[in-house]
């Protein structure tokens, strides 16, 4: 079932048209000018969040463990805001 699932939002994120065109059917309010609706934006979100977790968490993850092994305040800040630009400006470009 998982895998299903996991298919789907893959060919969803291929095929966003086809995405729109489902999601369009849950929408909130059938009036509005955003034919998407908040169903449509949760399940946005909730891609994001299943896509952005096993790839960004070890990652995180490492630098924590490192942070915590060596002692090295400084060095582990550097890496964490590194590692948070990355991420963010990531975000931000495909936003």
């Amino acid at each position: 079932m998982a895998i299903a699932i996991l298919l789907a939002i893959g060919v969803f994120s291929m095929f966003p048209a086809w995405g729109y065109r489902y999601f369009q059917y849950f929408s909130i309010n059938a009036n509005c000018l955003n034919p998407i609706g908040l169903v449509g934006e949760f399940w946005l979100g909730s891609q994001l969040g299943l896509l952005w977790t096993p790839c960004a968490g070890p990652v995180l993850a490492s630098i924590l463990l490192l942070a915590a092994v060596q002692h090295q305040p400084f060095q582990s800040f550097g890496m964490l805001v590194v590692y948070g630009l990355g991420a963010g400006l990531t975000l931000l470009s495909l936003a």
